[in-house]
């Protein structure tokens, strides 16, 4: 069975219950890693938890509610195709990003996998 996406609203780094945590960054710190691509290497690597930020809605100011649908859809897809992987956990910065996050979670059913 794949993993759960869950919510959380503070400090992504803060979080010490994950195996790893994601960024927009590949290692030259350059946008493009991938939602997908991440959750894949975490499989690789046999992390089970991880953390993942509202990617480009802050210096890049992507709108919150499109990056919502963008996120958590690529991260159902992703999750489904790499059941190592239980859990990713969506930090978001403020109770307002939290609220367009779990209302796309809700509206799109794609919080837990499908029976």
């Amino acid at each position: 069975m794949s993993g759960v996406i869950t919510l959380r609203v503070g400090d992504i780094t803060a979080d010490s219950a994950v195996d790893a945590l994601v960024n927009a960054a590949n290692s030259s710190l350059l946008g493009g890693g991938g939602v997908d691509g991440a959750i894949h290497r975490a499989a690789e690597h046999d992390c089970r938890k991880i953390a993942l930020p509202s990617i480009s809605t802050g210096a890049y100011g992507y709108p919150v509610r499109e990056a919502a649908t963008v996120s958590l859809t690529a991260t159902r897809t992703a999750l489904d195709a790499h059941p190592a992987v239980r859990e990713a956990r969506f930090w978001l910065y403020d109770q307002s990003a939290y609220e367009a996050f779990a209302e796309q979670l809700d509206r799109h059913d794609l919080a837990f996998p499908k029976s």
